[in-house]
């Protein structure tokens, strides 16, 4: 469960790192 949550995580950073871009 604590690799979805990391997962999920590392999926928002990403969407907020592209949406930033």
């Amino acid at each position: 469960m604590q690799n979805s949550l990391t997962l999920m995580k590392v999926h928002l950073t990403m969407q907020m790192k592209v949406h930033r871009s």
